[in-house]
């Protein structure tokens, strides 16, 4: 990992070169700050302005994948923290809507779901378990597979994706195993 930013190593920087141990095992054992001060190294903890601070928010929530709770995301120990977002006068719920998020406002039997897609953070609520995809993402996909479909000559291929719609059914992992074989 190359220190760039004058010097300065963020968690996202070193999550981003996918380097050992894990940010999550350095806090809960060490601490950020306390490792980069043994190391002489620059940190900086503390996020710059409010754009920063919800940016790393809302990358956090991508991670994981899902949209957790407030007392759930405090005790997974993911950066920036409740704790943070309070000194910031930004609320659990009020940080979650501003990076685009609906957080839960009651107990909730279902956890909403962040697309898996890599360039979308849209929220939805999953009707199965295996959906992976928010509603325009999986339609786009599905017409990317019919598109392709179009265009092929191999009336094989064709027989078989039609197949396995009838024997499996739509499902997310169908037409991504589909849109894959057809990139």
């Amino acid at each position: 990992m190359t220190l760039e930013n004058d010097g300065i190593v963020t968690q996202l920087m070193y999550e981003k070169d996918n380097l050992t141990p894990s940010i999550r095992l350095i806090n809960k054992h060490f601490g950020w700050a306390k490792l980069l001060k043994e190391l002489g190294i620059k940190s900086n903890t503390q996020f710059l302005d409010e754009d920063q601070l919800l940016k790393e928010l809302k990358i956090s929530i991508k991670k994981l994948g899902y949209i957790p709770t407030r007392t759930e995301y405090e005790g997974l120990l993911i950066k920036p923290t409740v704790k943070v977002l309070s000194s910031r006068n930004i609320t659990w719920a009020g940080g979650m809507r501003k990076v685009g998020f609906k957080p839960y406002g009651k107990s909730i039997s279902i956890k909403d779901l962040i697309c898996a897609d890599e360039n979308c953070y849209g929220q939805f609520t999953p009707y199965e378990n295996h959906e992976k995809y928010c509603v325009n993402c999986y339609k786009s996909m599905r017409a990317r597979v019919i598109k392709g479909l179009d265009r092929s000559n191999e009336l094989t291929k064709i027989k078989e994706y039609t197949k396995k719609l009838i024997y499996n059914g739509n499902s997310d992992k169908i037409i991504e195993e589909m849109f894959k074989s057809i990139q």
